[in-house]
């Protein structure tokens, strides 16, 4: 929109379908369409608010705290509540959230691990359901 490069890539974690809208043809549907417009401006300023909340997480916060932050967040955008607790409705490869917090595969599975120990969480091949919020939420 501003003419500027797109700093980074996307990657699909799945089958997906893109549309690519010519410049001009968006910046005539903002300006035919005001109400996106304002809608677009909150979609981006949550992107923003998300941005640097990621950013202070990872400068202040250690990795086990991430993590939980992460899965909570995930829980509460895909969650699928099963009486008390609550699966997130996402395939999520421990390879996927070591790459969403900069570790390793490893490193999370030794996390989750321990949380599954301890009756946070429960595990299956690429799912996680939270059985404990409030503790993982400490």
């Amino acid at each position: 929109i501003d003419g500027g490069r797109r700093t980074h890539d996307a990657v699909a974690l799945g089958e997906s379908e893109l549309i690519v809208v010519p410049k001009t043809a968006f910046v005539r549907l903002l300006a035919e369409h005001p109400p996106l417009s304002a809608h677009l401006l909150v979609l981006l300023c949550r992107r923003l608010r998300m941005t640097f909340s990621a950013l202070e997480d990872e400068a202040f916060l250690p990795l086990d705290r991430r993590l939980a932050k992460r899965l909570l967040a995930l829980a509460d955008a895909y969650g699928e509540v099963e009486g008390t607790a609550t699966r997130i409705a996402l395939h999520l490869p421990q390879e996927e959230l070591g790459h969403m917090l900069g570790t390793s595969r490893q490193t999370v599975n030794r996390l989750l691990g321990a949380w599954a120990r301890d009756g946070l969480i429960a595990r299956a091949y690429g799912r996680v359901t939270i059985t404990d919020r409030a503790a993982l939420d400490r």
